[in-house]
């Protein structure tokens, strides 16, 4: 975003290293650029001042090539950066939100899961149709095929602001097809690296869900912590003796488990009160 914002100012200042030739090119724009912008005479003529001492300021021969590089980017390709950022700030939000989660300083493990099917859901809905995904289960989710009739056409995918603009306005340029494209294949290709990285199926976290206060009394919510403790009450061994690692042992304190005297016993014997309102993770057996 902040690339976006500034990208006036690093023309203005990349106008400096550019050929004499390209400088001729491209004066028209800057002279436009510097009326949007109200840039006055005396201002104008500071600027110029800077650029020629830009433009004999003596470089290394990797200097030369960087400062090329984002003169043909912020010049000679601006349409293609301008429509590259702005799918670039679109998408990026809705990860972002994600991944802010991991970085605050409340525990919100029983969030995890509703949150990455969020993700994944909106991050779909950028460029799939969306009766293919509202009703599918993560599971279902986690094993769809990306398949080209359920993908929106071209002119519906999600591409942010600027670019959707230049792409009303400019159905027909020569730049948009490929653009697109590249965008589609993108879109396929995150998708899939988020199928296979986010747990969107796992009981764990499904379990652990229903710590949500929000949940509290719900009968579903006992179902779900019954289902979470019963593997680890059943016969995990450390050190010769039942080993239920820290976390399990919080989370049963917590929700005030009733322990039968049997070895074995049913779902209906051990019985869980949703009760817990918050807990904390302190645990390096029973990594999530």
């Amino acid at each position: 975003m902040a690339t976006h914002a500034m990208m006036p100012a690093y023309k203005v200042l990349y106008y400096g290293y550019l050929s004499t030739a390209d400088k001729e090119l491209y004066r028209e724009p800057l002279e436009l650029m510097y009326t949007k912008y109200h840039i006055k005479q005396a201002a104008r003529a500071s600027i110029k001042v800077v650029q020629e001492e830009l433009n004999r300021k003596g470089m290394t021969p990797q200097g030369r090539e960087r400062k090329k590089r984002v003169c043909q980017k912020l010049w000679h390709e601006e349409t293609t950066t301008v429509l590259r950022l702005s799918i670039y700030m679109g998408v990026l939000a809705i990860l972002k939100e994600y991944v802010m989660i991991f970085q605050g300083s409340q525990t919100l493990v029983h969030k995890l899961h509703d949150r990455q099917l969020e993700l994944f859901l909106a991050f779909l809905a950028c460029f799939v149709k969306a009766k293919h995904i509202t009703q599918l289960s993560p599971r279902a989710l986690r094993e769809m095929v990306l398949e080209d009739h359920i993908l929106l056409p071209s002119k519906e995918v999600y591409v942010g602001k600027d670019a959707d603009t230049f792409r009303s306005q400019n159905p027909n340029h020569a730049l948009l097809v490929p653009f697109l494209a590249d965008v589609r294949k993108a879109y396929i290709t995150t998708a899939v690296y988020l199928q296979k990285k986010l747990p969107l199926a796992s009981p764990t976290l499904t379990a652990l869900s229903a710590l949500d206060p929000l949940l509290r009394g719900h009968s579903q919510a006992t179902i779900q912590l019954n289902l979470f403790f019963l593997p680890y009450y059943h016969g995990e061994r450390f050190n010769g003796r039942k080993h239920y690692g820290t976390l399990t042992l919080r989370l049963l304190r917590l929700s005030q488990v009733s322990f039968p005297t049997s070895k074995r016993f049913s779902a209906k014997q051990l019985q869980i009160s949703p009760s817990m309102t918050d807990f904390s993770i302190s645990n390096k057996e029973n990594r999530l």
